[in-house]
């Protein structure tokens, strides 16, 4: 006999995620790693897996989020984000989704709605994570694209969610 933690909520028994980024499933697609990666400048870049667990071609039609108190924030999306069927996608390393806010803070997290072209719209909370330049994860996200000279915001001046013409 043992006295060790064997009951039905024992640490084996509980999911974990190791690694920074959400994750969020449904019937249709999983999305993986999902992150966005603080570029020093109220803007953050987006980097996730995307899988298509379907026979038919999918894309991410828009982004839309809140900060962690509510509060609508702007999201870019370049252009459409192609899922193959029963493929995957990995974003971030061109900046195709890029998140601004004056409040974007490494340690917190946005809260995003994407909405897809054949699947169900999917929510995650998505942790914002720092460019470290030094350290042990000096390397981490090299390879996470910083977002473009302007953003929509700081072009237009105003405050714009993708896949609307709010203006």
């Amino acid at each position: 006999m043992s006295a060790c933690g064997t009951n039905f909520g024992a640490q084996t028994n509980q999911v974990y995620q190791p690694a920074s980024g959400a994750d969020a499933y449904t019937d249709e697609l999983k999305l993986l790693n999902v992150l966005a990666v603080d570029n020093a400048d109220d803007t953050a870049t987006l980097s996730a897996t995307l899988v298509n667990r379907t026979g038919t071609d999918d894309s991410v039609t828009a982004v839309s989020g809140t900060d962690g108190e509510g509060n609508d924030i702007d999201v870019q999306l370049v252009d459409p984000v192609e899922i193959p069927a029963h493929g995957r996608v990995k974003t971030g390393e061109e900046a195709q989704i890029v998140v601004s806010s004056d409040d974007l803070t490494a340690g917190y997290y946005v809260n995003l709605d994407f909405t897809f072209e054949n699947s169900s719209p999917t929510k995650v909370d998505v942790p914002i994570v720092t460019r470290n330049e030094e350290g042990v994860y000096a390397d981490a996200y090299t390879d996470i694209a910083e977002a473009p000279e302007q953003t929509p915001k700081q072009q237009k001046g105003e405050r714009k969610q993708s896949g609307n013409d709010q203006g």
